[in-house]
């Protein structure tokens, strides 16, 4: 009769213990990752192009000669129609102070 403590331990079948356990768990991470990077890098990426774009379209409305970069014309208001001018009197009264 044979020791059963002297028996070697038979590995159970199936997928898991045939050593690619491994190179599928890192072959999942890897993925992961590269899943991970695709939904960050785009918008990464917009953003520094509008902040380039942006920076230029500074430097261009900052820029001597620019639009923007003298003095407005000095503009001539006009009234509307049916618009009453400011008050500059009073409406009612001789316009002297009230007295109590």
């Amino acid at each position: 009769m044979s020791n059963p403590l002297n028996k070697r331990p038979t590995r159970p079948s199936g997928w898991i213990n045939r050593g690619g356990l491994g190179p599928v768990l890192a072959g999942l991470g890897v993925v992961l990752i590269a899943a991970g990077l695709a939904v960050f890098v785009p918008p990464l990426v917009g953003v520094l192009q509008r902040s380039s774009a942006d920076t230029k379209a500074l430097q261009e409305w900052k820029a001597p000669g620019s639009a923007l970069s003298s003095r407005l014309p000095k503009v001539k208001t006009v009234q509307q129609p049916g618009s009453s001018p400011g008050a500059t009197e009073p409406a009612c009264g001789s316009g002297a102070a009230a007295s109590s």
